[in-house]
């Protein structure tokens, strides 16, 4: 039964995806502010050749905050992949949600401004959490629509190939 489940929401991730490009389509470059303030990250710098998640998020959003809850409790699960948590609040709402979860002691999660409000202006997301895997090319393989299972996000980036 889990199997159907997770396939299910597998192919729905899929049919979602043309909102932001078909499954394929290469990340487009954009840039985030990291935490320190002074520096960032460009879209063709992430996942250094491994697959990734981006979780657009916002502070305030309750399924946002438990699924970085459930997250952290699988910690162990997505150690080798990293995670972009990107955000278009106020770089101070930013850091505040980074510190609450104590998110800067992985070495995995980044938490980024997104300062020029180019997530939304590509992948028109209409709710919180929005979540989309690439694998290390770059390349668009899933997109997770509002609060979905930790469980299935795992599974999903493990079975990303490259």
């Amino acid at each position: 039964m889990k199997k159907i489940i997770f396939y299910i929401v597998v192919a729905y991730g899929l049919l979602t995806a043309p909102s932001c490009g078909p499954v394929g389509a290469r990340l487009p470059n954009m840039e985030w502010r990291q935490l320190d303030s002074v520096s960032y990250i460009k879209a063709n710098e992430l996942g250094e050749g491994k697959p990734f998640a981006i979780i657009f998020y916002s502070s305030d959003c309750e399924n946002c905050q438990t699924e970085t809850t459930e997250l952290l409790k699988e910690i162990d699960q997505v150690k080798a992949f990293h995670i972009y948590y990107v955000s278009i609040e106020p770089f101070a709402d930013v850091k505040y949600f980074s510190k609450y979860y104590g998110l800067a002691k992985y070495e995995n999660i980044h938490v980024l401004q997104d300062y020029k409000v180019e997530f939304p202006k590509y992948f028109h997301p209409t709710v919180t959490p929005y979540i989309v895997l690439y694998n290390g090319n770059r390349e668009l393989q899933m997109v997770f629509v509002g609060k979905t299972d930790i469980d299935l996000i795992v599974k999903s980036l493990k079975s990303i190939k490259g």
